[in-house]
């Protein structure tokens, strides 16, 4: 670590009160803060090392759900991951079903594609290391989705603020253009709608492949789509967006950018035709609602007074031979539901800004093309 340096300023006090306190205090006090600023810093850091790490979800969507599970590397290590591999994985409901998960790739369990969760049942994970270490998760209720997003509204705006990085890795703020969505969330009548939400905005665009042959004046035609993840994350219902009742919420899902440079892969763009919102909805019970608003806390700390302290952030997975063994991450067990929206047809719209319900598409591709004839499912 280099040297630190600090700058002191002294405010103009009246004579006396200078000369007095000048030799006794200020004096010192520089000296001091002198020294303690050019010290050099070199912490010992007391990691753990290979503590087990487990990100696991599972829904009453058909399957196959998963769980991914690897050890933290050593600080100084580029490689922050470990894949644990040849672990036993199962999860098992309270009715005594057992669900045994495949590893597929290094570190990445699978369930069945038949297996899915089932609403009011408590699921607990459960865990066998190469070396023989075990690990539960405390058991985890489903909750299911019991109403899904109906309809959604925009707002246009033409100072959203955005965060993006530069080729030397600095960050830049932008304004730009785009429409803020908003939605009505409800679940449960009476209770607050404690729900996680993952938002694609699917841009369905037509291009022309390059002119090559000067012979051939009309080139063929790639009609073509693909996704990109918007909103924050953990993206939650949050208590502050009641409105009319205490069971409702008027959730903001993120914003869709006017312009198409803002969407990743988008060098090779043509013309947009489209876009498309695509909501998946997770209905969490209290414990997985905790863990992420814990999560968001952290993650939106800005180093202010009352900012939450960055701790290690609990999960739900424990040794049961031994307390001290540590585990991070979180098992989550939640209902699911799916929605998508057509915005209005291109031009972008600063007005009268519609988005139509339509039949369901969080099954596609995240990128797809197709020549000269428009993929399945293409919205008109």
């Amino acid at each position: 670590m280099g040297k630190k340096y600090c700058k002191i300023k002294i405010k103009d006090y009246p004579a006396t009160l200078f000369k007095i306190f000048s030799v006794l205090t200020i004096v010192p006090a520089i000296m001091i803060l002198h020294n303690r600023c050019s010290e050099l810093y070199d912490p010992l850091l007391d990691v753990p090392e290979n503590i087990l790490v487990i990100e696991g979800l599972i829904t009453d969507a058909p399957g196959p759900h998963y769980v991914k599970l690897f050890r933290s590397a050593p600080f100084n290590q580029q490689q922050n991951q470990l894949p644990l591999q040849n672990a036993v994985v199962q999860v098992e409901d309270n009715a005594g079903h057992i669900e045994i998960f495949n590893e597929v790739t290094p570190g990445n369990y699978q369930s069945s594609q038949g297996f899915r969760g089932i609403p009011e049942r408590k699921y607990t994970l459960k865990i066998i290391t190469p070396d023989g270490e075990e690990y539960h998760s405390r058991s985890q209720l489903l909750i299911p989705v019991t109403r899904r997003i109906d309809s959604l509204t925009g707002k246009y705006v033409d100072d959203k603020i955005i965060e993006t990085p530069d080729n030397e890795g600095e960050v830049i703020i932008e304004y730009i253009e785009a429409i803020e969505v908003f939605g009505d969330v409800w679940n449960i009548p009476g209770t607050f709608p404690r729900m996680r939400f993952e938002v694609d905005v699917m841009i369905q665009y037509w291009m022309m492949e390059e002119q090559r042959n000067p012979n051939n004046p009309d080139p063929p035609v790639f009609h073509c789509r693909i996704r990109n993840r918007t909103g924050d994350y953990p993206d939650i219902t949050k208590a502050r967006e009641h409105n009319v009742s205490r069971d409702i919420v008027n959730h903001n899902f993120g914003h869709i950018p006017k312009e198409k440079k803002y969407y990743q892969g988008t060098r090779s763009f043509g013309y947009i035709d489209r876009r498309i919102v695509i909501i998946d909805q997770y209905s969490l019970n209290e414990e997985s609602y905790i863990y992420y608003r814990n999560l968001e806390k952290l993650i939106n700390a800005e180093g202010r007074l009352f900012d939450p302290v960055a701790v290690r952030l609990d999960g739900n997975v424990y040794s049961p031979d031994d307390e001290t063994k540590t585990a991070l991450g979180f098992f989550e067990v939640s209902g699911k539901a799916s929605s998508t929206f057509a915005m209005n047809p291109e031009p972008f719209r600063k007005t009268n800004i519609v988005f139509e319900k339509i039949h369901n598409l969080n099954h596609l591709p995240r990128h797809e093309c197709s020549r000269e004839i428009k993929p399945p499912l293409w919205v008109y």
